[in-house]
């Protein structure tokens, strides 16, 4: 059966609300095998049984009413099946899948990996959400284009945030000052290094040796981006024919390649 990314919502919202599927299936009046062959994929669900099942997650402020129902019923911008490794999807999608970035640091367990033109809205917007996990003794490293390098000057092709290399450079002022406080103060768990290169794809990847750990992959498109206004995002499951492996590596590539700025004095 072709999936819809349903099957890896329910599942992430059940992490997310702590509920085994069975204790879903109480809740929302259904049989625990309902919920199950649902979850598993191996059935398409009624329309009623799908709002009952989305009731559980509602009442509890995780989504909103019909957002598992538009997941499978939408036609513009539906999450696309890539045979039975990966999904295509928006980021509205990706949220609705995995969570708020927020909620995806929150629920990390052991190491988070980031990598991005500046990661500004993680390393800036969610600092408190980052150290948080660090408290928690969650590793993180985090991977940028180095704002002297050359990869500066590609950035405005593919960011639609940055017009010009002043206004990604302008944007690192604010970023690197965070990324150094944050391996200052939180040494051994918190790293950064910059890239020599824009990169062609970002990587959000959480707990990738843990059951419940993810791997999204975001495409850096050249702009603009029509007729979707969102860049196309990868989730990647365990099962296919290694791609998560593949997009792993990759991260372990980049951030082999990428320069460690220099450690400041104590």
């Amino acid at each position: 059966m072709q999936t819809t990314g349903l099957e890896s919502a329910i599942r992430r919202l059940c992490r997310l609300a702590g509920l085994t599927p069975e204790a879903v299936a109480h809740e929302a009046g259904l049989h625990p095998a309902t919920v199950s062959r649902t979850i598993e994929g191996t059935t398409r669900p009624r329309p009623s049984t799908l709002r009952r099942i989305e009731d559980v997650f509602v009442r509890r402020g995780l989504i909103e009413v019909g957002a598992l129902i538009d997941l499978v019923e939408s036609s513009e911008g539906t999450p696309v099946s890539i045979g039975s490794a990966a999904l295509l999807a928006t980021r509205a999608e990706v949220d609705t899948i995995l969570g708020s970035v927020e909620s995806r640091l929150a629920n990390s367990a052991k190491e988070v990996l980031i990598s991005g033109n500046d990661c500004k809205f993680v390393v800036e917007s969610l600092s408190g959400e980052l150290e948080d996990a660090l408290s928690r003794r969650v590793k993180v490293r985090v991977l940028v284009v180095d704002p002297t390098g050359l990869g500066a000057k590609t950035v405005p092709y593919l960011d639609p945030r940055f017009p010009t290399e002043e206004s990604f450079v302008e944007s690192m002022t604010g970023v690197s000052p965070v990324l150094e406080r944050l391996r200052e103060t939180w040494r051994g768990r918190f790293e950064y290094r910059y890239l020599p290169f824009a990169p062609p794809i970002g990587l959000f990847i959480v707990d990738k040796d843990q059951v419940g750990g993810f791997v999204s992959v975001v495409i850096y498109c050249v702009k603009p981006y029509l007729p979707l206004k969102s860049r196309p995002h990868v989730l990647l499951s365990e099962s296919g024919p290694g791609w998560r492996a593949y997009f792993i590596q990759q991260w372990t590539n980049q951030w082999r390649i990428a320069t460690r700025p220099e450690v400041t004095s104590p």
